[in-house]
């Protein structure tokens, strides 16, 4: 069979089909959540499969324009990838949530785990990324920001996060709720983040 050119190989590799092959080939016990992205420098698109509170925003003009909505069971327990022969409890990456985005030269894409997601808020992470890479700083380094930031959030005892509002909706019962009682405070959790702009000439 005549082999495929490397552009074609990556436009068959799709992102769920990428997460069922680390699925399949991993041979460590435990379970994560995964998000997946790839794009097609000739149509633009920008497809993604997102398993479990890990996630994604594309931002245009430092406004958002597409995210990934988190999978979970119930609150604070969310999806989670693993080799099904050595971890009973754990899900596919069929059960992947499946996005494609059409973006233009100049978006940005913000991958991130939810040690992120729980400590900021997107407008707030949208903000930091679009002023880093306004005052002209390296992605490598705007990502290191965004990271530094998330992490300073999840210290604050007394900070109003994501997580704090979630665990105030999910955790106080409706009385306290009502009188004004809040969970404040971040999550302490892994933090990992990339940062990429979409640029109509980078080559394979």
């Amino acid at each position: 069979k005549e082999a495929m050119t490397l552009e074609e190989a990556n436009s068959a590799l799709t992102p769920v089909k990428a997460m069922r092959f680390a699925q399949a080939t991993t041979k460590k016990p435990g379970t994560t959540t995964a998000t997946v992205l790839s794009l097609n420098k000739t149509s633009m698109l920008l497809s993604a499969a997102n398993l479990g509170d890990s996630g994604f925003l594309v931002l245009r003009n430092g406004k958002e324009i597409a995210r990934s909505r988190p999978q979970t069971y119930e609150f604070n327990m969310p999806y989670q990838l693993g080799n099904q022969e050595l971890e009973e409890c754990c899900n596919s990456a069929e059960d992947a949530d499946v996005y494609s985005v059409p973006v233009r030269e100049g978006d940005v894409i913000v991958a991130a785990t939810d040690g992120v997601f729980d400590n900021m808020s997107e407008r707030k992470v949208a903000k930091l990324v679009t002023q880093s890479i306004d005052d002209g700083r390296d992605l490598q380094d705007v990502a290191r920001a965004l990271v530094d930031e998330a992490f300073k959030m999840s210290l604050r005892p007394n900070a109003r996060t994501p997580w704090s509002r979630s665990m105030t909706k999910e955790t106080l019962p409706r009385w306290k709720r009502a009188l004004g009682y809040k969970v404040r405070g971040g999550k302490r959790d892994d933090i990992t983040a990339v940062v990429a702009i979409v640029r109509g000439d980078y080559n394979f």
